[in-house]
């Protein structure tokens, strides 16, 4: 009887192992966002996101562009973005779900990027560099980048609140920003 425990116990013990070792991007079957191929709209603006509404999502219009703590570039216009809840079930539980292209700030190596995500509206959380949600995917080497994002009320956003997604990559240990925006969800 005590060989069943032995066995069942290291069955468990080796799959918390590889759960706890599982390479960059496995693991995780819900994703958050996904590299697109070739963006719909090419974005002209150099180092930032160019947003687009994905689908069950509208553009809502912009807002007069927020400055982000230590961004030392113009900030472009907030993109506001509202759910079409038009004949889907769950109503506020219904996701956002954005598309953005981007010029890189330099160009991304093949490999992960992070894709960090801020609450614009905590400052102090800005400062001292507190996300509120990461993500990884792989992207390829390129000077431009193409990705949507859902954002789910189930993982924290919120509707009338701004978001900063800042994508970057981690090379040398050091956090190399290849973009980054601003997003309010209506």
């Amino acid at each position: 009887m005590s060989s069943i425990f032995t066995t069942v116990g290291m069955a468990v013990l080796s799959l918390a192992t590889a759960l706890a070792h599982a390479a960059p991007g496995e693991g995780d079957d819900d994703s958050h966002v996904d590299i697109l191929e070739s963006p719909a709209v090419h974005c002209v603006a150099p180092g930032g996101l160019c947003w687009t509404p994905g689908p069950g999502t509208a553009l809502a219009g912009y807002s007069s562009p927020a400055a982000v703590a230590g961004d030392h570039a113009a900030p472009l216009p907030t993109p506001g973005f509202s759910r079409t809840l038009s004949g889907q079930q769950g109503g506020s539980a219904v996701p956002w779900t954005v598309e953005v292209n981007a010029n890189l700030r330099r160009r991304a190596l093949a490999g992960n990027a992070v894709f960090l995500v801020f609450d614009a509206e905590d400052h102090k959380a800005l400062a001292k560099h507190e996300v509120m949600r990461i993500w990884q995917a792989p992207i390829p080497a390129e000077n431009s980048l193409g990705a949507r994002f859902t954002l789910s009320p189930e993982d924290n956003f919120r509707a009338n609140h701004n978001y900063l997604i800042r994508v970057a990559q981690i090379i040398h240990g050091q956090e190399v920003i290849l973009t980054e925006g601003q997003v309010r969800l209506q």
